[in-house]
């Protein structure tokens, strides 16, 4: 078990991870990311409209229950942008929301302002899942059917096409757009909207 001081949230992208992280794991709070979500998540992932409520009923009749029989708090993940996106994740049965990419313009955030700027001109459909970032950054370690969504750029269509010939000379050109901070390059994790 954990300390009854430190509150445990997992992030779940479908039903056999939800039920895992409260009965395996003993998640405190479940994170349900749904396919929008930016970043690392479960490419697999259905849209959080459709996999909140099916999760929520099924921890509602207690079908999912912790080591201490309680219903355990859920919280809604990807793609909430407005106010309208918080209450209809809330209709839905979520006890409140994880906002991801809107924390990314705060000075906390370790986006520079060309990515900030990115994330203000991108539009709706400006984000794809792929693991192109994660092959120019060489971190390829995540489990079976992890990938990342971000911005989508030059590296991303490098990754498609097969541009450069080889995985190493990508890695190569990925490294000296790093240095340079190109945006056209670099990656912006986000999520859609």
């Amino acid at each position: 078990g954990h300390s009854s001081q430190l509150k445990f949230f997992i992030s779940a992208g479908n039903e056999s991870e939800a039920q895992s992280a409260i009965e395996t794991y003993g998640a405190d709070v479940l994170i349900i990311q749904g396919y929008e979500a930016g970043g690392h998540g479960l490419g697999s992932a259905m849209p959080l409209s459709a996999i909140l409520p099916r999760v929520i009923s099924q921890i509602q009749s207690k079908q999912f229950l912790n080591s201490k029989s309680n219903v355990t708090p859920v919280l809604g993940a990807g793609g909430i942008m407005t106010g309208q996106h918080l209450a209809s994740v809330l209709s839905l049965g979520a006890d409140g929301v994880v906002v991801g990419t809107r924390m990314l313009f705060t000075p906390e955030a370790g986006y520079t302002a060309e990515q900030k700027q990115l994330l203000v001109t991108a539009g709706m459909n400006s984000t794809k899942r792929s693991m192109a970032f994660d092959e120019a950054r060489n971190t390829m370690s995540w489990p079976e059917g992890v990938d990342g969504r971000g911005v989508v750029n030059d590296t991303v269509k490098d990754f498609e096409e097969n541009r450069f010939g080889s995985k190493e000379e990508r890695q190569r050109v990925y490294k000296e757009a790093a240095k340079k901070g190109d945006v056209g390059r670099i990656v912006t994790w986000a999520g859609t909207g």
